[in-house]
């Protein structure tokens, strides 16, 4: 007689229904408002003689407005009883550019209680550099030991942070390793396209080892619930398109795919993204929820932007 099968297991796997009722974990991009450079931009196009680029530039009025707005959209969302908490922040991520950080200063979130972590990684593509990017690629300038520029120091963030009514600080200073006077946080020179590519893929890998680990202790307590907040991330234009392209799995340009893939995003603007990791086979998975979401902004602060072949206007605007 054939020997007898041994007895069937009982399924350990999670069922398509509890997998969809898993909350995800959430992270916001935003775009840091507009900048001296950003607002250089439109003069820049007409009399090249009225506006020179800075190498690490502040906010603007207009900026300082669009951050209140941010700041105001945020607020809501945190207070909103009938959200659940997956959606609330606890967690902020921030560029060591001037414009980001004074972008975290006028959003006027300090009371918010949320831990704001500064990055020596979220820079903008190429650093902090004097000359037109342009230029710049081409080798023309920013490289000279004369020309070089370091961004903030210890001192510097300090002092950005400090600027307002309520006192913000980073719950990370001392990690960092800023030098308390002296040269700042960036290294000097010019990022390169290859080196700033390279940069986006680490900290996408990042976002998601840190989106593993949060679901790690959930799926050994079979939990559905996120019992946690969401991380709040303010950068840059370039960078964030470059970093948004490796999360979703289009990194480079063009792909492995022959696909060029952009995320524009505006001064202000807010993407949202959902991530789950597949409690069976540890799959990465990923919802873009929201893309580049300027519309809680008054229309006269929306100013539209580019991303390399792509530009983002309003028709209410003369282009």
């Amino acid at each position: 007689m054939p020997s007898e099968a041994p007895p069937a297991e009982a399924k350990s796997g999670w069922t398509d229904r509890e997998i969809r009722a898993i909350e995800p974990f959430r992270i916001y991009f935003v775009r840091h408002v507009q900048s001296a450079n950003n607002a250089r931009s439109a003069l820049h196009a007409v009399d090249k003689t009225k506006a020179k680029r800075q190498a690490d530039p502040g906010i603007t009025d207009v900026g300082r407005r669009q951050a209140a707005c941010a700041g105001g959209y945020f607020r809501a969302i945190q207070r909103d009883p009938s959200l659940p908490q997956y959606k609330k922040i606890v967690r902020l991520h921030v560029s060591l550019m001037r414009r980001a950080l004074e972008t975290v200063r006028s959003m006027d979130v300090a009371g918010e209680g949320w831990a704001v972590h500064g990055s020596k990684h979220l820079h903008e593509a190429g650093g902090i550099f004097n000359g037109d990017r342009a230029q710049t690629e081409e080798g023309a300038c920013g490289d000279a030991l004369d020309d070089l520029e370091y961004g903030l120091n210890k001192q510097g963030v300090e002092a950005v942070l400090a600027d307002g009514e309520q006192r913000m600080a980073l719950a990370n200073m001392e990690e960092l390793g800023l030098e308390e006077e002296g040269k700042g946080w960036w290294r000097g020179g010019y990022e390169t396209e290859e080196e700033a590519e390279a940069r986006a893929a680490q900290e996408a890998d990042k976002i998601w080892q840190m989106v593993e680990e949060r679901f790690r202790s959930r799926r050994e307590r079979r939990q559905l619930l996120h019992d946690d907040g969401a991380c709040l991330y303010i950068t840059h234009g370039l960078f964030h398109d470059r970093l948004k392209r490796h999360l979703v799995g289009n990194g480079g340009a063009p792909s492995s795919n022959g696909v060029e893939c952009h995320f524009p995003t505006c001064n202000a603007g807010v993407d949202v993204y959902d991530f789950k990791i597949h409690p069976d086979t540890q799959r990465r998975m990923v919802a873009v929820v929201e893309l580049n979401n300027d519309h809680y902004l008054p229309e006269e602060l929306r100013m539209g932007g580019t991303c390399g072949a792509f530009k983002v206007v309003y028709h209410a605007k003369k282009q």
